[in-house]
């Protein structure tokens, strides 16, 4: 039948030392394609890891700069902070030892006249690509980006004071 002549051929085809050999080379080629690829992988995954911690490292640094003039822009806001401080340390010295009737309006009005601040807008544009793209997960140094993050909390923290001390006022 035709079964066995099917058979016969493979039989015939698979026992000769031609086809032994060339079914040995093309497992070779097949295990070197293989390996060529596994390489290739390989090679981009570095490639892909070292632009990644480059693009963290510039993030970072456009990061350092921005909480930079952050601080110094607080310095302003401080000295608002402390004068209003010290004009409540006034206040209470003044009204501590006074009746209502030895009190003067005009002191009054000087001591509770509220000298204000405005926190300005965080430079967030570094800290917000960073986030965006993923780096704070990505990044090696993990006690850093906790930090970072903790520095956007405080920062979104200090705005959301800032806002409700503005509604209650």
């Amino acid at each position: 039948s035709m079964l066995r002549i099917f058979r016969k051929i493979r039989n015939d085809i698979l026992g000769s030392p031609k086809t032994n050999r060339y079914l040995f080379y093309a497992a070779g080629e097949l295990l070197l394609f293989i390996v060529g690829i596994l390489i290739a992988l390989q090679i981009n995954n570095w490639n892909q890891e070292r632009i990644e911690q480059k693009e963290i490292r510039e993030y970072a640094l456009s990061l350092s700069a921005a909480i930079e003039r952050d601080m110094e822009m607080l310095l302003p806001v401080e000295m608002q902070i402390r004068a209003s401080i010290r004009q409540a340390e006034e206040l209470a010295s003044y009204i501590r030892d006074r009746t209502m009737e030895e009190m003067d309006n005009a002191d009054l009005f000087f001591l509770t006249t509220h000298i204000g601040y405005r926190p300005y807008g965080w430079n967030r544009a570094a800290l917000d690509q960073l986030k965006a793209a993923g780096g704070l997960r990505r990044m090696q140094n993990k006690q850093l980006a906790e930090r970072i993050s903790d520095y956007d909390a405080l920062t979104r923290h200090l705005d959301q004071d800032y806002r409700e001390d503005e509604e209650s006022a």
